[in-house]
């Protein structure tokens, strides 16, 4: 269903104008941020040149000066909180072989199972014994010099917030999910946390109204979706608006262009480079 902006401004901008009265820290600080400058979001941390949500990828995102580092996280058989964008272990590790099988769903592991993998040999030999990192570790990494976006996969969302309060991290994160009934009991269990919503796809008034019912301060939306009206809707109701996936020179400068606050990409340090030379403006 698509929309009109008139339409979308008379049904949700009074509920937007009228939300939380003190906003998230991290939501507050990533205000500022775009104001400035347009964000790097580095996509499962520097992934173009290391294996994707490990500590190595991590560092030199954080290295390079991502604003904030994206990464997936899933949850062990144990509950441990850990690393990892796809459901099975396949593709970024050699699971198949330890486990004697393919398609080993990385949640029925415990996190000492997880630890024996090689999760950096597929992209290349010389990060052969690159370990998957907890989520413990990955912010331990990350937050002291950037903002961890946490694109929660399969997650029990009690156990996310308990890490991130014991951690002290609530305005060191954003949490993601595309699930808005998650982002909801996120907000209602921890209402300091700064949230973002995923997406994909036409972005609709339905979209809009679950933004508004589970708190999303953040829209986080693919890129070869995203119109330039829908970006004037989401500028009305007061959004930060992130795009991702972009790599390729003419897209940066294109979603930078149209006045989005960061775009996502697997290759942080080229879109650093572009924004330090002007060729990637707002």
């Amino acid at each position: 269903m698509s929309f009109s902006i008139p339409a979308v401004l008379a049904l949700l901008l009074a509920a937007a104008v009228s939300g939380p009265a003190e906003p998230a820290r991290a939501v507050a600080r990533l205000r500022e941020l775009a104001a400035e400058r347009l964000l790097v979001i580095a996509h499962r941390g520097d992934s173009s040149e290391f294996p994707e949500n490990t500590l190595p990828a991590f560092r030199s995102a954080v290295d390079i000066t991502s604003e904030l580092v994206e990464l997936d996280v899933r949850q062990a058989a144990d509950g441990t909180l850990f690393c990892c964008h796809d459901e099975t272990l396949d593709r970024t590790t050699n699971a198949a072989a330890v486990l004697g099988r393919p398609g080993v769903a990385a949640a029925t592991l415990r996190f000492d199972e997880l630890r024996r993998l090689d999760a950096g040999a597929w992209k290349h030999q010389r990060f052969a014994g690159t370990r998957v990192p907890s989520l413990e570790e990955a912010l331990a990494l990350i937050c002291p010099r950037a903002l961890a976006l946490l694109d929660c996969k399969d997650v029990r969302v009690e156990d996310l917030v308990a890490l991130v309060r014991r951690l002290d991290l609530s305005d060191r994160v954003v949490v993601q999910s595309f699930a808005a009934d998650f982002l909801a009991a996120a907000r209602r269990l921890a209402p300091e946390l700064t949230l973002a919503a995923g997406g994909s796809g036409t972005l609709t008034v339905s979209h809009l109204a679950d933004f508004d019912r589970c708190g999303a301060e953040i829209v986080h939306w693919d890129a070869q979706d995203l119109r330039v009206e829908d970006l004037a809707v989401l500028r009305k109701t007061q959004h930060l608006v992130f795009v991702y996936t972009v790599n390729h020179d003419i897209g940066l400068a294109g979603a930078a262009a149209l006045g989005v606050d960061g775009v996502t990409t697997d290759d942080p340090n080229r879109l650093k480079g572009l924004l330090r030379l002007g060729h990637v403006r707002r």
